[in-house]
């Protein structure tokens, strides 16, 4: 162990490597420099990481496959179950995938061009990603990459340059309130529960993950009025979840007639105990969200000749557009919809209030001229 000199001479005299083992007694050995000084330099570099357990392997014998596996699994205990789900996807269909080949790249080449490659083979029809969740999986990609740099087997991130695709702008839809009560009639003509399950979407505005996670001991009417308990999430197969954020874990005031139409529900599935979920599959077993949001929603529109393009989510949508038109302040909606700030709540909904803004237009012009005529302090003249 120590520095060695390379039996094959360079073209600058002799070269010299660094021999040396790492704290699981691993042997690591690599030609260095022509100039024996910086090998020592080197030598001594190797050491002070491995006593200070910093010391990584040689990036040139790192696999992207292997690194992405461990981050994948170290991932697992930081973040929120679905979140992680979502990174298995990214990695394992995706930046595994063997036609695409970024899984037996080493980290030394792992380049900017390489990575364009690789958002190109994404786009590829055959895979049938939109813009959005390729550019879910670049996202996915950098994270590992700016891990992988932290670690020392890159200098630099080569993921940060890499431009992400343009994602259409998708007007936002919802109901009109013409539209709300003949879509009820239709729901309650063909399924008592998914006339619940879209009544309450309506009024409360909660996601379908909050929704199906629903009890019958998360509906409270104290007396000062009623609201739901919005205390977890369900997203199929089984798995409850915590809310994605603080803000996510609310209570939801809900109008008097849906505390009346939960209850009337309840009583047509024979009363069950509070821990007993509003909306189960008939053998006390959690809705299939797909089920709800494709099969039964998809049947409702076609039976009400709505349009087939709403989709589930547009209810929540409803909800908050409904809200502005009745002039409801802007942080109630945000409290109510649990939205983690203000600003989320005005980036999607402030275009829903044109008439605010006129307001706020009108007064600024009564607040600078009064009692004063306006077309009396300015006059226009043609022609000037």
């Amino acid at each position: 162990m120590g520095v060695f000199t390379n039996k094959r001479r360079g073209k600058n005299g002799k070269t010299y490597g660094i021999c040396y083992r790492d704290a699981q007694g691993r042997l690591h050995q690599r030609i260095v420099s022509n100039d024996k000084d910086e090998a020592k330099k080197a030598l001594t570099k190797a050491m002070r990481e491995v006593d200070q357990g910093l010391h990584r392997p040689d990036a040139r014998k790192v696999v992207f496959g292997t690194y992405a596996r461990t981050w994948l699994e170290g991932k697992k205990a930081e973040i929120r179950p679905t979140t992680w789900r979502a990174y298995r996807t990214h990695v394992l269909r995706h930046m595994l995938d063997p036609d695409i080949g970024l899984s037996a790249v080493r980290f030394h080449k792992i380049t900017l061009p390489l990575l364009r490659s690789f958002r190109t083979a994404l786009i590829d029809p055959s895979r049938e990603l939109s813009p959005k969740s390729v550019n879910a999986v670049l996202t996915t990609l950098g994270c590992i990459l700016d891990q992988a740099r932290k670690d020392g087997f890159l200098t630099v991130n080569p993921a940060r340059d890499l431009k992400k695709l343009p994602v259409p702008h998708r007007e936002m839809d919802f109901l009109q309130p013409f539209e709300v009560a003949p879509l009820l009639e239709q729901a309650n003509v063909t399924d008592k529960t998914l006339h619940v399950a879209v009544t309450l979407a309506i009024f409360t505005g909660l996601r379908r993950s909050e929704l199906l996670a629903l009890r019958f001991e998360d509906i409270v009417d104290d007396g000062s009025g009623s609201y739901l308990r919005v205390t977890r999430t369900y997203h199929g197969k089984g798995r409850f979840e915590e809310p994605k954020t603080q803000r996510s874990r609310r209570n939801v005031s809900i109008p008097s007639f849906v505390l009346r139409t939960i209850r009337g529900h309840r009583l047509r599935q024979g009363n069950p105990s509070g821990e007993g979920l509003i909306f189960d599959n008939g053998t006390g077993q959690p809705l299939d969200p797909d089920h709800l949001s494709k099969t039964l929603w998809k049947r409702l529109l076609r039976s009400a000749g709505v349009r087939e393009s709403l989709r589930w989510h547009d209810l929540r949508h409803t909800y908050a557009s409904l809200m502005l038109a009745e002039g409801v302040n802007m942080n109630v909606i945000k409290t109510q919809m649990g939205h983690s700030s203000i600003s989320v709540t005005m980036d999607r909904y402030a275009h829903l209030m044109p008439s605010a803004c006129q307001d706020a237009a009108d007064k600024l012009q009564e607040s600078v001229f009064k009692d004063a005529n306006v077309d009396n302090v300015f006059t226009i003249q043609g022609g000037q």
